[in-house]
């Protein structure tokens, strides 16, 4: 793609790396990293980025690509949260899509079936594929009347997968159960939801594509111990992930048969979700091989550095085929 094009970035106002410097904002554990590399890769490619910080309404987008005279060829969307709630991201998107302004990845309908972990789970059971048992936690007295059977493993329903996780959150029983509960009820009023906990490890398919989907080499966590799972501090503390070696590493497959049945199933997830641009499937891979469809990240963390764009680069893209890669999904 040779034409330069004017580039919006949404993003929160807590993550412009323009407000601390590009370079420091790489820094393995910023948490505006994303929004930096992806600026200066865009400059790099030749385009013009321009980042538009979005927090209580959208009232900013819509003066922006209103402006007379100053259009916006394409918006990167690396919104996480809308007026202090993970389930309004959607909606800047949805007023792009009715201006038929092109966005970057995931429409509305995509990002607001993702983010229900809950529903996502029954529209994947739907399709005869495997997820943990669960149940939707509103009440305390959910948890008391739940016939699952411990360990759970407790989270947001609807917040971002690593929001409020650690390893306590899998509880052996009851009172665990609601003290966890207490907990992130504390933190957010957003509902939880419990699921069985599958032993194993935390693998993740990358997709990137509409019609046609490509699927880069899987990536699985870890560590020496305990199976850790992908929470707050293990996603933010590198030091954390050195003392205890925790590792995102490529998965190894025992069969090419299991590799592909893996593959297949989450390039059919994957559509009927109605997920297109690029996007990333989780789950638990037990000791035997059996894989549990856990959730579907709509809108995963693009940094050069994290799962998505790592995956990529193994599959043969550089981050800037990957960047312009995704312009062109968004494009065409």
């Amino acid at each position: 793609m040779n034409k330069s094009l004017k580039v919006l970035i949404l993003t929160h106002p807590h993550l412009n790396p323009l407000k601390i410097g590009l370079a420091k904002s790489k820094s393995v554990d910023s948490p505006c990293k994303t929004e930096s590399y992806l600026f200066s890769c865009l400059k790099k490619l030749g385009h013009k980025p321009e980042i538009l910080e979005l927090e209580e309404n959208l009232d900013p987008l819509v003066d922006r690509v209103n402006q007379s005279g100053n259009s916006v060829d394409m918006v990167f969307n690396l919104l996480e949260e809308l007026s202090g709630e993970a389930k309004f991201d959607f909606h800047a998107i949805s007023y792009l899509e009715s201006k038929g302004i092109p966005f970057s990845g995931n429409g509305p309908r995509s990002l607001m079936l993702t983010r229900d972990k809950a529903l996502t789970k029954l529209v994947v059971k739907s399709l005869g594929y495997v997820t943990p048992a669960h149940t939707l936690i509103r009440t305390e007295q959910d948890l008391i009347n739940s016939t699952l059977r411990y360990p759970l493993f407790l989270k947001f329903n609807l917040e971002d997968a690593s929001l409020g996780i650690s390893q306590k959150n899998k509880v052996h029983n009851l009172g665990e159960a609601i003290e966890i509960y207490r907990g992130l009820k504390k933190k957010l009023s957003s509902h939880v939801i419990a699921e069985e906990f599958v032993p194993g490890r935390d693998l993740s398919i990358s997709i990137l594509g509409n019609k046609r989907k490509e699927l880069f080499p899987a990536r699985e966590l870890t560590s020496p111990g305990e199976g850790w799972v992908a929470g707050e501090k293990v996603k933010f503390r590198s030091d954390l992930r050195r003392e205890k070696k925790i590792r995102s590493i490529p998965a190894k497959w025992s069969t090419e048969k299991e590799k592909l049945s893996a593959f297949e199933m989450s390039r059919f997830v994957y559509s009927e979700l109605g997920m297109r641009g690029y996007g990333r499937l989780d789950f638990r891979r037990t000791p035997e091989g059996e894989l549990y469809f856990l959730e579907a990240n709509a809108n995963p963390d693009l940094a050069k550095d994290e799962d998505f764009s790592v995956s990529a680069k193994a599959f043969g893209y550089t981050y800037e085929d990957l960047i312009s890669k995704i312009i062109k999904l968004s494009l065409f």
